[in-house]
């Protein structure tokens, strides 16, 4: 039986900061009492645009929001946000699940600085283990980017950028279940060039999930501790040409009944972004990720290692009243377990994309190709267009397709006793979504936006039959709506969302598991011109 339960997310913390700013004055963000304007982003369509101009629903989280928030994690702050929910399987540290649009967890691309982060072993990438110290900015697409992306943006497309400090600054913090955390951050930023590097350290006792009147009740507390470091930088090397480059390191130890975890991550990218006569602007793009996953239990141990290097070459085209963008992807991957498997393989995609303004509306078109050396071909597509009624009003109307590349252990991993063993003659699995939107900017003050979409997945991959093998049986199908109103009133801002929506196992009939069928949250701030500031945030989901 599904549950409902109402949440309120209020916090109180103690925090204690220090700056090398001799006049001791708190961030620029907190001195001004009007909010971020932040409207830019590049996630949507790999070009930098407005948010308003996108032909998406699209949601922007700067620091200056992330500082105001309340959400102690960075799992309770995309909580809040239009159609994302969460679900976590204990205390801080434990195991997270993030649903897009209803769609499944290994739906969603992540990016980091520009850079995949889902794991090649699992789909996934684990939230848990990124702090909010990291983070500058989060840009949130929802809908199909499969055109733009290739494999896993089903759902969508977060991206996140890392720190981008300018002087030195740090914050401690304590909390319930002895949570403690400790960061610092330093940089500088000159007119050709930056380095920004950012340390975190986070520990809790963490507590037990189990229900003490269950069957073989466990008390032992589930703890938990990461350190972190982040470094990002971009500098000059001609007037029309600039290097930037970013990495990311965590170290995580996580417990839980009858076991321990530890797990590493490093993502490291490099882009060279040059133009000629300026009107093709070109990139050149690499990034790696590795990620090592090593679990001991009572019943032994076992090891996870993922690699996953890309490369990439884009330009884009700007010409009277259109924008033309087109590249080069390629990807190589491998994936090893323990005395089970060790694999690899590569994707090489071809795509294009073309924005456009006429006098009926704005478009954007979307094509790409991807070539695996697993699973085959890939086309993937998208259209939408927009329609002005009006100056402050538009009606979008989007269609887009995406699929989600089997990952290695649902490939190779040989299961447990014969059971959940992998098919190494798995398909992709395939999705076509819809969506009409209609984004009113009543004034410079409001905004609204409420979108219809429909999504339908093939080919889900599933443990099924005598032995649970991994095969692609299931069909699932997603209807929902999203509306979000935001209000900036002087140093008040207000934002409230909703999202209702209906999912469907179309093999069973029964509901996709754990996705609600309603969520809703309010926000509401308040701040004055000394820094103080005081907030609400409440969250309803069921």
């Amino acid at each position: 039986m599904k549950t409902t339960i109402p949440r309120v997310l209020p916090a109180i913390f103690l925090a204690v900061t220090f700056s090398n700013n001799v006049s001791a004055q708190a961030e620029e963000s907190f001195n001004n009492t009007t909010y971020s304007t932040e409207t830019m982003l590049v996630t949507a369509s790999r070009v930098e645009e407005e948010s308003i101009d996108t032909l998406a629903s699209v949601s922007i989280i700067d620091r200056a929001a992330i500082e105001l928030s309340q959400a102690p994690d960075l799992l309770e702050l995309l909580r809040l946000q239009t159609g994302i929910d969460i679900v976590r399987s204990g205390p801080a540290g434990a195991q997270t699940s993030l649903f897009l649009r209803g769609t499944n967890s290994n739906h969603t691309l992540v990016l980091i600085n520009g850079v995949r982060v889902n794991s090649t072993n699992t789909g996934s990438l684990a939230w848990e283990n990124l702090p909010l110290a990291q983070i500058e900015r989060i840009e949130i697409v929802r809908g199909p980017r499969a055109s733009f992306y290739g494999a896993d943006a089903i759902g969508g497309v977060i991206q996140i950028f890392t720190r981008e400090a300018n002087r030195l600054t740090g914050r401690a913090t304590y909390g319930s279940f002895g949570t403690k955390e400790v960061s610092a951050s330093a940089g500088y930023h000159q007119q050709n060039s930056a380095l920004s590097m950012t340390a975190d350290w986070r520990e809790s006792n963490g507590f037990s999930t189990q229900n003490e009147n269950g069957f073989a009740y466990d008390p032992d507390k589930d703890g938990y501790n990461t350190w972190n470091l982040s470094l990002r930088g971009r500098y000059a090397t001609t007037e029309n040409s600039s290097l930037k480059y970013s990495l990311l390191y965590t170290d995580n130890e996580n417990e839980f009944d009858q076991g321990i975890s530890d797990s590493q991550q490093r993502v490291f990218g490099l882009a060279w972004e040059f133009c000629g006569s300026c009107k093709l602007q070109q990139s050149l793009n690499f990034g790696y990720t590795k990620d090592n996953l090593d679990t001991q239990t009572t019943y032994g141990t076992s090891a996870l290692v993922s690699d996953h290097i890309s490369t990439d070459w884009q330009g884009q085209l700007d010409l009277d009243g259109k924008q033309l963008t087109f590249g080069i992807d390629y990807d190589s991957e491998s994936g090893r377990s323990r005395d089970n498997y060790n694999e690899s393989r590569h994707n090489l995609a071809a795509y294009s994309g073309l924005s456009l303004e006429t006098s009926l509306g704005d478009g954007q078109f979307a094509l790409r190709f991807d070539d695996s050396s697993v699973y085959g071909n890939n086309l993937s597509g998208s259209a939408a267009w927009g329609f002005a009624m009006g100056d402050s009003l538009k009606l979008i109307a989007s269609y887009g397709t995406a699929y989600r590349a089997p990952t290695m252990g649902e490939l190779y991993s040989p299961g447990f006793f014969g059971l959940f063993a992998g098919n190494q003659n798995l398909d992709a699995e395939t999705s076509a979504s819809t969506e009409l939107m209609l984004r009113w900017s009543i004034n410079q003050q409001q905004n609204l936006d409420i979108s219809f979409f429909s999504t339908r997945i093939d080919d889900m991959i599933a443990f099924a039959g005598i032995d649970f093998q991994a095969i692609n049986i299931d069909k699932a199908a997603i209807d929902g709506l999203e509306a979000e109103y935001s209000l900036q009133a002087g140093a008040w801002q207000f934002t409230a969302n909703g999202t209702l929506q209906d999912t469907e196992d179309k093999s069973t009939g029964a509901e996709l598991l754990r996705r609600p069928k309603q969520k809703y949250s309010l926000v509401l701030d308040r701040r004055w011109e000394n820094g103080a500031w005081v907030g609400a945030e409440v969250f309803y989901s069921g």
